[in-house]
């Protein structure tokens, strides 16, 4: 899957972006369009959290 996408987004509420950590160290290859928008605040994510942090890597 990740190697399949142009753009790979990680959502961790996990501020150390652990899941994202993981996955790059399992697939072994390019995953620098691989990104971990993380929410390290202890509050459960909103859906805004999410869609306003894809919509900044995207204009990035």
């Amino acid at each position: 899957f990740v190697l399949g996408h142009e753009h790979v987004y990680i959502i961790e509420n996990n501020f150390d972006g652990q899941m994202a950590q993981l996955s790059n160290m399992e697939i072994q290859q390019d995953t620098t369009h691989v990104k971990s928008l993380r929410s390290g605040d202890g509050l459960p994510m909103t859906p805004r959290f999410v869609h306003e942090s894809i919509l900044r890597e995207e204009r990035k």
